[in-house]
């Protein structure tokens, strides 16, 4: 029956197309699938939808028509009507599951450009965590040094040592003063002009008996007060005023008068001008030593209040350096546990729309791949009512167009927008025999999907205090994230940013000569005494400085969907800056430069060179993709560029590669 059916139907077809090859072109794949589906199938898919009367015809031995024209044109007119509706189940079921498949696509697309976001912005707070750590650790280790103990301590021990210097001189210097009083040379020197060997004679005299420690004279104890240094300057004093007695007059006797009555009493002896010199010399001396004892203290207490006041100025820089750094670490810390609790939730999230996006794949499929074949079923057991009717006419169906699809009237939301699709009659159906043509116009549900939200950041903060109160240092400001960007929003910029405050130091530093010995002392390194610093370079830096480093420089341009176009431009515009504010001669020893953009995969704009404008129209032709942010890879590239750009033999500069990301510089 297949085979006279099918012959029915070619015959047919070659009178009214001529050839077999033509006829063969002309056949839709539906019609195909039809002719060669066979009729038992064919009842099985549609026997559903059939009416009673129809599939009564299949079912006695005589299946032939009566050739009455009206029966025949009624049955294949009913089973056009059911052929129609199928139709539009199947178109319905179609741009439902396009509408669907693209909803998810969208999502699981979105989905993977905020994991790329999100692991980039992790991996800079966790680099900025990092360096925020090595600063306050750094900080803490210059801070537990007890520098200022230190310093302390030595000012402490010095002044300790003049004080006692300074308490022998002053107990010298009134010794010295009750001596001359205890000898009543002042009021009672009527002494004779005798000559030097009797002054000679005397002294010795007077230093056998008063200084022997063996008379309770007053003298003899206000002596014992004397520092032994002192005592020692004065026995060396009268010890060279006896060595003044000459030779030859050792014997001469002396006037009975001249020899004092006591043995401790010079009053009125030619001792006592020899006597008061000694003492005077000894006072001038201890009286100078103490003057410069005291200078020494008052210098020591001004050098040590200095060095107090810098230590205590770095220690409150230091500490202020450690405030800081525990607020950013406390602030990278929220923001890295927020970013890793929105990938977790964006990793599952993307797990869940690809298996539910494979899930309605295979529904769609299935859903279409019934309603084609009860279409084909359909065509058959039509085609099989024509053969029984013996009609001779070529069944045509009406053919369209795929849809075209306009404009939406949303760009996003949860609803979406309207979207109206057209088609076009490609093939008319036969007049009476064919299936009409299904409607040419449909209104559908379009941009079904998040809206993008965008980076809210507040207003940056005051600058903080110079990181140091003289000196070079480094000042900041920051801002916080109030709103994480989501769905493809403009990505958060930079959270901080720097400035050089202070100027720079010029400092000099004194070596020890002669380590100290014994009890000796010898100031710390960073002691006032051995260490100073003045400012220096406090103006303003060139607002246009030029970098004349050897360096091999690689710019990464970030033009990943986590950087908006405009942003991008702005990228393009700081690294041709950057380019135009580098030194660039390779053969004079200064810098060569390369670039690399990347989005969803990394590209070469410019391989390392010192042609500034050619690597300015490099930055120039450089395109926003948009995509996934595929950063590890843009690193890698960056590395080959270093190894493998450099042309000609040269030393190796300093290599550096430079990423450029929300205008900001890594």
């Amino acid at each position: 029956m297949l085979a006279a059916g099918c012959f029915v139907v070619l015959a047919a077809l070659l009178l009214h197309r001529g050839t077999c090859a033509t006829i063969r072109a002309r056949l839709s794949v539906r019609q195909r699938r039809a002719v060669s589906m066979p009729v038992a199938e064919a009842m099985m898919h549609v026997q559903h939808i059939l009416p009673t009367d129809v599939q009564q015809l299949f079912l006695h031995d005589n299946r032939k028509l009566n050739h009455h024209g009206e029966r025949t044109l009624a049955v294949i007119d009913q089973m056009n009507g059911l052929a129609r509706n199928i139709q539009e189940e199947l178109d319905a079921t179609k741009l439902q599951c396009d509408q669907s498949l693209l909803v998810l696509d969208d999502a699981v697309r979105q989905l993977g450009e905020d994991q790329g976001r999100l692991e980039t912005d992790l991996g800079y707070e966790q680099s900025g965590l990092t360096e925020w750590e090595s600063r306050k650790d750094s900080a803490a280790t210059v801070l537990s040094k007890t520098l200022l103990d230190e310093h302390n301590a030595f000012c402490q021990h010095e002044a300790s040592g003049i004080r006692a210097k300074l308490a022998s001189a002053n107990s010298d210097f009134r010794v010295s003063q009750s001596v001359i009083g205890h000898t009543n040379c002042r009021h009672n020197n009527s002494g004779n002009n005798n000559t030097a060997t009797a002054n000679a004679v005397l002294l010795e005299a007077y230093m056998d008996s008063c200084l022997s420690g063996t008379h309770n004279q007053p003298s003899h104890h206000v002596l014992s007060g004397l520092s032994e240094g002192r005592e020692r300057q004065l026995w060396t004093s009268l010890m060279q005023a006896a060595a003044h007695r000459p030779r030859g007059e050792a014997t001469t006797p002396m006037r009975d008068e001249s020899i004092p009555t006591s043995k401790c009493s010079v009053g009125g002896s030619a001792l006592c001008p020899v006597l008061l010199n000694s003492f005077a010399v000894l006072i001038g001396e201890t009286y100078r030593d103490i003057r410069r004892l005291n200078r020494r203290l008052e210098q020591l207490s001004s050098e040590c209040d200095s060095g107090r006041q810098r230590f205590n100025q770095n220690i409150a820089g230091l500490q202020r350096a450690i405030d800081t750094a525990n607020a950013q670490v406390a602030s990278h810390d929220a923001r890295i546990e927020r970013l890793r609790t929105d990938l977790r939730l964006a990793r599952r999230t993307a797990t869940q729309k690809a298996a539910e996006r494979a899930e309605k794949a295979e529904e769609c499929r299935e859903a279409q791949e019934k309603a084609e074949t009860s279409m084909c079923g359909m065509i058959k057991i039509r085609g099989e009512i024509a053969i029984m009717a013996n009609t001779t006419e070529l069944i045509q169906d009406c053919e369209v167009s795929n849809w075209q699809y306009g404009e939406c009237s949303a760009s996003c939301g949860d609803h979406g927008g309207l979207q109206n699709i057209t088609r076009s009659v490609v093939s008319e159906a036969t007049p009476k025999l064919g299936t009409p043509c299904p409607p040419l116009n449909a209104v559908m549900v379009c941009s079904r999907r998040p809206c993008p939200v965008d980076c809210q950041m507040d207003g940056w903060s005051e600058w903080t205090r110079c990181s140091a109160d003289c000196g070079y240092g480094t000042k900041y400001s920051y801002r916080n994230v109030l709103v994480e960007a989501r769905h493809g929003g403009a990505a958060c910029g930079a959270r901080q940013q720097s400035t050089a405050c202070g100027g720079g130091v010029r400092s000099r530093r004194r070596d020890v000569l002669v380590e100290a010995k014994g009890r000796g002392t010898c100031p710390g390194k960073d002691s006032t005494h051995r260490y100073e610093e003045i400012p220096c370079n406090a103006h303003p830096c060139p607002p246009h400085p030029v970098c004349q480093s050897k360096a091999d420089i690689v710019l990464v341009l970030d033009g990943s969907g986590t950087v908006l176009l405009e942003h991008f431009d702005s990228i393009k515009d700081l690294a041709k800056s950057l380019v135009r504010q580098t030194a660039l001669n390779a053969t004079a020893g200064h810098a060569q430069v390369g670039v690399v953009v990347f989005s969803h995969e990394a590209t070469v704009a410019s391989r390392l060179t010192d042609d500034r404008t050619s690597l300015i129209g490099a930055i120039d032709h450089t395109q926003w993709a948009g995509r996934e942010a595929a950063t590890a890879d843009a690193l890698i590239k960056a590395e080959q560029v270093l190894q493998n750009g450099v042309s000609e033999p040269r030393e190796l500069g300093e290599s550096t590669i430079v990423h450029l990301r929300h205008t900001s510089i890594t």
